[in-house]
C-alpha cells in the first residue's frame, strides 16, 4: 500500500527525491520540511513508507536506489501509455475514462502532413467527417489520401462486378463525397465473387496519418460509429507497427488484391 503512494508521485519528484536520498538533504536523515518541498501535499502520504525502509535498514543510497527503481517502471509505464492509447466510446460510465471516436479521427486527419490511409468496411451518413479531408486534401495539394471500402455483391445480385461497382462510386459521391477531388479508392475483388465459398468481406476498421499516428477501431465510417454506438479502438504512436500497416495495405495494392476503383 505504501509502496503504491511512491508511485504516485510524478515522475519529476521520484527524481528529485532520489536525489535528495543520495546526495541532498534527506541523505542526512529524513526530515519533514526537505519531504514536503519535494512531495508537497503528498508528503504525509510517503513518509511512513521511508520511515519504514530506514527501520529495516534502509540506508538514504539504498532508499535513493530503490526510488530509481520506482522511477524507471513508471518512466516505461509512462511510454507504452505514450505509444499505446485507449479510444472507447459509449454510454459514460463512472470511474472508467471515456473517448470520443469522432474527436479522435478529427485529429488524425487534421494531423496529416503527406499521406493518409482510411480503411472500412461499412460508410453511412460518412459526409461530416469527409468534409475534413476533403478540407486537408484542398489546403494540401500533395497530401496523398488512399480509401480501401467494402465493394459488396448483395444476395442474389448477378450484376457484372463492374456495374456493382459502378453503382458504389456513384452512390459514395452523391451521399459521401460530393466533391470534385477525390481521393483513390480500393476495393478486395473477392467481395464480388458470386460464389460464397469465394465470397470475402474488407472488414477492418483503421485510419492512418503519415505513419506515425493510426486508430485501429472496431468503428465503422457512419454517423452511428461516430457518435452513439458502444466502440473499442486503439490509437497508435508507434511508427513500427504503424508501419507494418501500412506497408500491408501497399503490398495489397501492388499486387492486385485490392483493385483501384475506376
Amino acid at each position: 500500500m505504501m509502496k503504491s503512494q511512491l508511485h504516485e508521485l510524478t515522475i519529476k519528484r521520484l527524481e528529485s527525491l532520489s536525489a535528495s536520498f543520495k546526495n541532498g538533504p534527506l541523505s542526512y536523515g529524513l526530515n519533514d520540511a526537505a519531504l514536503q518541498q519535494i512531495a508537497g501535499n503528498q508528503s504525509g502520504q510517503i513518509k511512513p513508507f521511508l520511515t519504514e525502509l530506514q527501520s529495516n535498514g534502509f540506508s538514504a543510497l539504498q532508499i535513493g536506489i530503490l526510488i530509481d527503481t520506482i522511477l524507471m517502471v513508471k518512466k516505461d509505464q509512462t511510454q507504452v501509455e505514450y505509444l499505446i492509447e485507449l479510444v472507447l466510446s459509449g454510454p459514460e460510465i463512472t470511474g472508467i475514462p471515456m473517448s470520443d471516436t469522432a474527436a479522435t479521427m478529427h485529429s488524425i486527419i487534421e494531423s496529416a502532413k503527406d499521406e493518409l490511409l482510411l480503411v472500412g468496411y461499412a460508410v453511412h451518413h460518412a459526409q461530416e467527417l469527409f468534409k475534413h479531408i476533403y478540407d486537408k486534401m484542398q489546403k494540401n495539394d500533395s497530401l496523398k489520401v488512399t480509401f480501401c471500402l467494402n465493394i459488396n455483391r448483395n444476395q442474389g445480385d448477378t450484376s457484372l462486378e463492374s456495374e456493382i461497382v459502378h453503382r458504389f462510386i456513384s452512390e459514395f459521391k452523391e451521399k459521401h463525397w460530393p466533391w470534385e477531388k477525390t481521393p483513390s479508392i480500393y476495393y478486395d475483388p473477392r467481395s464480388l465473387a458470386m460464389n460464397n465459398f469465394q465470397h470475402t468481406s474488407l472488414h477492418a476498421k483503421c485510419l492512418v496519418a503519415d505513419r506515425t499516428l493510426a486508430l485501429v477501431t472496431s468503428a465503422n465510417f457512419t454517423e452511428a460509429a461516430q457518435e452513439r454506438n458502444i466502440e473499442l479502438g486503439i490509437l497508435i504512436r508507434h511508427q513500427d507497427i504503424i508501419e507494418r500497416i501500412v506497408s500491408y495495405f501497399e503490398s495489397l495494392t501492388e499486387n492486385k488484391r485490392l483493385v483501384k476503383s475506376p
